[in-house]
């Protein structure tokens, strides 16, 4: 009896540690992964932009901008440049280079509190321009993309 007792606990230990660390591989996800479904609004009063995450490297976000008034919005998928390179997909950062030929952007997201944090650079046949943009979570831009 004694050894079925230590069999059982020994038993119990074993699927305990195989939980804990299965627990650990999961916690480190990439941004990209993290964010993967999500939807993000950003809006300075006037303008607005939403993006959607996909957890796909070759395709890892869709645009929408417009004007705060507007009903218009203009759509733009990141694998419709001729290019896309990823620089980084770690746990706090995602940043990729989409190349258009003439121009490219450099796209940095990172998660800042409950915010996402978008450090973009423009680099437009050697006119450079830096832009920062803060993101709050939204459910918005599915309801864009099913009216079109």
């Amino acid at each position: 009896m004694r050894k079925l007792w230590i069999n059982l606990l020994a038993i119990l230990v074993i699927a305990t540690s195989s939980l804990s660390c299965s627990d650990e591989g999961s916690s480190s996800n990439t941004l990209l992964e993290s964010l993967g479904g999500t939807e993000w609004k950003y809006t300075d009063g006037e303008d607005v932009k939403y993006y959607r995450f996909r957890n796909n490297l070759s395709s890892p976000f869709e645009e929408w901008w417009g004007s705060v008034n507007g009903s218009c919005y203009d759509y733009y998928l990141s694998s419709n440049a001729s290019s896309l390179e990823i620089i980084e997909n770690s746990k706090d950062n995602f940043k990729v280079v989409l190349d258009y030929g003439h121009a490219s952007e450099t796209y940095l997201f990172t998660m800042s509190g409950s915010s996402l944090k978008l450090n973009l650079g423009i680099n437009d046949g050697g006119n450079l321009n830096a832009l920062s943009f803060l993101f709050d979570k939204t459910g918005y831009a599915n309801k864009i993309w099913s009216l079109s």
